[in-house]
């Protein structure tokens, strides 16, 4: 009887200890609950730094500021994704790699709801900028389609890597499989670009340069150089007619052409003078303002003839590729071209005159006639080209280009 009475009693207790055990698991619980915390206790510290310092981080109290001096878990994210977790009431921090940080500190501080911390900060540290490099080397012409053309920088001190990019239809060749890609990062000072498989156009390739991953250094600036597809022919740009003695600009718009020549009329002053522009002062008298350029190894001539206010002349533009919309031109034919000994224009209008000018716009030889047809002495010409430069009985103008090989 007794041992049945002791049992019970024992039976009884154990009942007591797991309500007690349980009721505080449940209050624990109810303390512990991180749902609760956010707007009680805060991590207090500095969300900028600069890479390579050190700072330092504690709990505090949201309402009044007062530091909290528990044990903490601190869970700390690096910009590189690598996790680490320190303990303690307080955090020391030495940030080692510019970009952004993760820090986050949970714990309890005592019993009751929001007697706990479950708070994250970002902490944004900076580095310092990589020179961008000098410059890319490499074709300004593309003149041939799908094809290969390589372009280079000069390594940038500190840099561990280095970020290329070109526009669509344009690609980068992999340097290690072979395949066609828009961008490229690795160790790579010098790319290969596969050239589209036509058309004409214009894209920047474009580089920056990338300290090494996790480090101090952000990376540069992206510099760029521009690619010209396919052969260019731009015309003079500028007025036909000008006030005597004025000074006056023509120009050459687009890129993609190189060897830019310009000459104007005996006795004008050229007053400044580039590859996309002259500036020059006329002397009274009209002529011809020339061009010459090369684009993918073909040498173009162009010209406008400008008529100077008062000395009277034909408004007249030339060069390959170009016509003059009137009858006259549209009928007229050269031949045999490219020629050596003899040339025949032949027209369905009466031809005026003919003139035989060289690339700089100097007259080489000169005809006055009034026939159809008209058979040019060619025999004393070096090879090269010229232009045939002519009119019919009604003024109408005409240019040819000719070559004497």
């Amino acid at each position: 009887m007794k041992k049945a009475v002791q049992f019970q009693h024992a039976v009884k207790a154990a009942l007591f200890m797991v309500g007690l055990f349980g009721f505080s698991f449940g209050a624990l619980a109810q303390a512990t609950s991180f749902d609760d915390c956010s707007s009680f206790y805060r991590i207090k510290g500095p969300t900028s730094a600069s890479c390579q310092s050190s700072q330092f981080y504690k709990v505090e109290n949201t309402a009044t500021g007062q530091e909290i001096n528990k044990f903490f878990l601190w869970t700390v994210k690096d910009p590189s994704g690598v996790t680490t977790l320190p303990t303690g009431s307080s955090l020391y921090l030495n940030f080692n790699k510019a970009g952004a940080w993760e820090i986050k500190a949970t714990g309890n501080i005592g019993a009751g709801i929001g007697q706990c911390v479950d708070h994250t900060i970002t902490v944004y540290v900076s580095g310092t900028s990589l020179p961008q490099p000098a410059a890319i080397n490499g074709n300004l012409n593309q003149c041939s389609y799908n094809a290969n053309y390589s372009y280079s920088v000069t390594p940038v001190a500190g840099a561990a890597s280095y970020t290329w990019s070109v526009p669509a239809p344009w690609y980068i060749v992999h340097p290690a499989n072979g395949l066609l890609t828009p961008s490229l990062t690795g160790n790579y000072t010098s790319v290969t670009v596969r050239s589209p498989s036509s058309g004409t156009r214009t894209g920047n390739i474009t580089v920056r340069a990338n300290g090494s991953a996790g480090g101090c250094a952000s990376p540069s600036s992206s510099i760029y150089r521009t690619m010209v597809l396919g052969k260019r022919y731009p015309n003079i740009l500028g007025p036909s007619q000008i006030g005597r003695f004025a000074a006056t600009s023509w120009t050459v718009g687009g890129t993609g052409i190189t060897n830019v020549s310009w000459t104007v009329p005996n006795g004008w002053t050229i007053e400044s003078v580039s590859s996309t522009h002259v500036f020059a002062r006329n002397n009274g008298n009209s002529g011809w303002v020339d061009l010459s350029y090369q684009t993918c190894g073909e040498t173009v001539y162009r010209g406008i003839y400008v008529t100077v206010s008062g000395s009277g002349g034909p408004f007249m533009l030339r060069g390959q590729e170009e016509a003059l919309d009137n009858d006259f031109e549209r009928d007229l034919t050269l031949y045999p071209n490219p020629a050596q000994d003899q040339v025949t224009l032949k027209s369905n209008s009466p031809i005026a005159s003919v003139q035989i000018v060289d690339p700089t716009g100097r007259e080489i030889k000169t005809w006055t006639v009034e026939d159809t047809e008209v058979s040019l002495d060619i025999a004393d010409l070096k090879p090269g080209t010229y232009f045939v430069r002519s009119q019919d009985i009604n003024g109408s103008p005409s240019v040819r280009s000719l070559i004497v090989e």
